[in-house]
């Protein structure tokens, strides 16, 4: 009774329209089609999973531990990759190679070239010393060429008759240069023959050398140029003859014979008698006449007048003149060289 009850208090549904009865069946097609399609997806999925899978493919998990699935690998593509690696690693280490060979050409370059810059200024060196000898000798040469032509040209200024008129007498500051040259080689070289000379015959001449010379020189200075200074002789044979006798009386050598000389010993010391006296002759004869003069010993070391003979005390006692001194009434042209000893020892 209930239910019959409810029944007939229901409501009534209205009958549907056109419009609603299309919209229903659209919607019912609608739902077939989605039904349809979920069972194609579900299916295909299945298949998929359903795959096996084969060595060629490669998986990879995800931290939820889902399986990824991957195409294929290509191992031509990879070998030609491993290649091109392999070829970009070699070319780097020859590059490095190259580098590092670079680094070391760099430095041996920089060593050899050091080499050769040392080598070079040490052949510059050498050069400029050899220069410099050859510059040495050839100052020599012209002091040499200077002193003959001093000579030369107080020769041609002297008159040969021995008469001179006003301006035509040789001047006392050329005559002095070759009075100078005639006491550097002339007497040196003559006095050191000597004293070879008479060492050979005397032993004990070469215990004090320099002293032996000095007093040879001083000899020869004395007979030749001072005591014929104050006479003034013609510069003839007989002359010559008695002043190469005085000599080797004075210097103990006359127990030999002239022609018998060692090392013509005789032609030496006559070659310097004539040049001292041509040269005493020119100086006696100049305007105004020049002086030589020799200090007596024991006379004070004046610097004004004296020069001190090779490693002697230049404030010493004067032992006896070596070599005399030139000058022209008071004025001093050139010192005397006197040996001197220390008056203290």
């Amino acid at each position: 009774m209930s239910n019959h009850q409810n029944i007939e208090d229901s409501p009534t549904k209205p009958p549907k329209s056109c419009e609603e009865n299309l919209q229903d069946e659209l919607t019912s097609e609608q739902s077939e089609v989605s039904a349809v399609e979920e069972q194609n997806v579900s299916s295909t999925a299945n298949e998929i999973l359903a795959q096996e899978i084969t060595p060629q493919e490669d998986c990879k998990f995800t931290q939820s531990g889902t399986t990824l699935l991957q195409q294929p690998i290509d191992t031509e593509l990879v070998e030609e990759k491993q290649v091109v690696l392999k070829e970009s690693e070699k070319s780097l280490l020859e590059q490095q190679g190259c580098v590092e060979a670079t680094k070391d050409f760099t430095t041996q370059e920089t060593k050899l070239n050091a080499i050769e810059r040392i080598n070079k200024i040490f052949q510059e060196h050498e050069y400029l010393k050899k220069k410099v000898i050859e510059l040495e000798r050839e100052c020599d040469e012209l002091k040499t060429q200077k002193g003959e032509l001093l000579v030369t040209i107080s020769e041609f200024a002297r008159n040969k008759s021995t008469t001179y008129v006003s301006g035509d007498r040789p001047q006392n500051h050329i005559l002095v240069h070759e009075f100078i040259q005639l006491k550097d080689q002339n007497f040196q070289s003559v006095s050191t023959l000597i004293f070879h000379h008479n060492s050979e015959i005397n032993h004990s001449f070469k215990a004090n050398r320099r002293q032996e010379i000095a007093k040879i020189k001083s000899t020869l200075s004395e007979e030749i140029l001072v005591k014929q200074m104050k006479t003034v002789l013609e510069d003839s044979t007989a002359v010559v003859s008695e002043i190469i006798n005085s000599i080797y009386l004075a210097l103990g050598i006359n127990n030999y014979p002239h022609e018998q000389s060692p090392k013509n010993l005789h032609r030496e010391i006559e070659n310097l008698i004539h040049k001292g006296l041509n040269l005493i002759f020119r100086i006696s004869s100049a305007d105004p006449p020049g002086d030589l003069w020799m200090e007596q010993k024991g006379i004070q070391f004046d610097p004004q007048k004296h020069q001190p003979f090779l490693d002697c005390d230049g404030a010493g006692q004067i032992s006896f003149t070596v070599y005399p001194g030139y000058r022209v009434n008071n004025r001093i042209f050139e010192k005397a060289l006197v040996f001197t000893t220390n008056e203290n020892i």
